[in-house]
């Protein structure tokens, strides 16, 4: 069969520009269109996108499922200190966190430690550089322990719970209140540093978070 050959011409600046923005926003997203979002997470009734005080029973009252948190972050110059909470819920002894530390982006998901829990972080050897704007996506798989971190569409890290599930109770996290873009509402999860356990510091959260519940990418494996 003859194979239809297509004229080529050279784009423009304009034209270029929207081409490269289009293959980074595809990138970003691939394998989650297909995910339906059932929560979003801002403050509506301010300006600010924090909120402080997130009542994790109520909002998420099944935790034992598959479960994607998505939300984008901005580094910026402060002084090379860059900590804090993306989001969390549950307490010390059992929740889920997405943290900065410095140089590392870690998400946990589960039982505090390694046992009935799991801890992903990405180690970017450097001090995540200033302006950079980064899309994360977490992902829990409850029923064998196993938590996912992308960040622009990239495997960041993965890391699977010692026992290869999350203990009893099957979990993800506690009924412990959550925060997103705060300082924590009560305790966090033991797993995050004690410097993260904070209101960010060094960045700021540019999106909601959105999060699909019973659901996980397409490319967790």
């Amino acid at each position: 069969m003859a194979r239809l050959l297509r004229g080529t011409k050279l784009l423009s600046g304009r034209e270029q520009a929207a081409f490269y923005y289009s293959r980074q926003r595809r990138r970003s997203l691939a394998g989650f269109p297909e995910l339906g979002r059932t929560h979003s997470f801002y403050d509506a009734a301010g300006s600010a996108i924090a909120v402080a005080n997130i009542a994790t029973g109520t909002v998420l009252p099944d935790r034992d499922g598959l479960i994607t948190f998505s939300t984008s972050i901005l580094i910026i110059d402060n002084g090379g200190v860059h900590a804090g909470l993306v989001f969390d819920f549950g307490d010390a002894a059992r929740g889920c966190a997405l943290w900065i530390e410095d140089d590392k982006i870690g998400f946990h998901a589960g039982a505090a430690g390694l046992a009935d829990g799991a801890s992903a972080i990405y180690d970017n050897g450097g001090e995540l550089p200033v302006g950079m704007t980064l899309n994360l996506v977490a992902a829990v798989r409850v029923g064998d322990g196993r938590v996912r971190l992308w960040g622009d569409g990239r495997e960041l890290a993965r890391a699977t719970a010692t026992n290869g599930s999350f203990g009893s109770p099957l979990t993800w996290a506690s009924t412990g209140a959550g925060s997103f873009a705060s300082a924590p509402q009560g305790t966090v999860v033991s797993d995050v540093p004690v410097g993260s356990a904070q209101a960010p510091d060094g960045f700021t959260v540019t999106q909601p978070l959105s999060v699909y519940f019973n659901q996980v990418p397409r490319h967790f494996v």
